[in-house]
């Protein structure tokens, strides 16, 4: 897909209101019961340590997951740039 067609899709996107809808409650907690059952079943599983388990279970209901950014410069393609978003 060219630059274009890309930013037609996203123009497209932004301009359907079904699209921005808030929703009528936050997913927060139900997200949050799910991820707690995964990591249960995989400790019982014996597919995680406990160690592994302390950590994934550390930030209760927390929706933020680190996220390492880089910025390029386009015309000599190096990064020029690096930071952790969340």
């Amino acid at each position: 897909m060219h630059k274009q067609e890309k930013a037609q899709v996203g123009r497209v996107l932004l301009d359907d209101r079904n699209n921005h809808t808030p929703l009528e409650e936050t997913l927060l907690e139900q997200t949050s019961q799910k991820v707690k059952k995964v990591i249960g079943d995989l400790y019982e599983g014996s597919f995680i340590d406990e160690m592994t388990l302390t950590w994934l279970s550390q930030t209760p209901n927390s929706p933020s997951v680190p996220v390492l950014r880089f910025h390029k410069d386009t015309q000599t393609n190096t990064i020029i740039r690096k930071r952790w978003t969340y």
